[in-house]
């Protein structure tokens, strides 16, 4: 089911809080890019490490 929720974009990150008019910091907790499901899950250096 999460595998699915990632597919169809629905995680609950930055970029798609956003969306939906919250206000916050839009960068990864982890490095200084923006949080989005590609990048928290693939391109984020934790995630490469992990």
């Amino acid at each position: 089911i999460f595998m699915w929720f990632v597919h169809k974009g629905v995680i609950l990150t930055k970029d798609n809080l956003l969306k939906t008019s919250w206000i916050g910091n839009f960068g990864c907790c982890f490095c200084d890019h923006n949080e989005t499901i590609k990048h928290l899950f693939l391109e984020c250096s934790l995630a490469k490490l992990l």
